[in-house]
């Protein structure tokens, strides 16, 4: 699992690996991988000057199996989250027929 830092800080000796290495490592060892965006978005808005908030588009080209983000920030109104993700998980869990 990767998740953004939208909410929290790492301070020192910190790195972070890329997610396309953690698809790797997930298809290696046949683990899904989860990737947390915080607030993300679904466009790219770092034209707009908005940087910082990963579109999930990016997350599922680079292999991720299922993307977390947050509704109320991204479309605003109540507390909300999205999760998105590969049909075959959603079915092994039972949630859809």
């Amino acid at each position: 699992m990767k998740v953004h830092t939208s909410n929290y800080r790492m301070i020192g000796f910190t790195s972070e690996v890329p997610l396309e290495k953690l698809v790797a490592l997930g298809r290696e060892k046949g683990i899904p991988v989860v990737e947390d965006l915080g607030s993300g978005s679904f466009l790219d808005f770092e034209p707009y000057g908005l940087r910082g908030e990963p579109p999930s588009a990016e997350s599922r080209q680079a292999g991720a199996d299922v993307i977390t983000f947050s509704g109320d920030k991204l479309l605003g109104g109540p507390q909300a989250g999205i999760i998105i993700g590969r049909k075959d998980l959603w079915r092994a869990a039972g949630r859809i027929p």
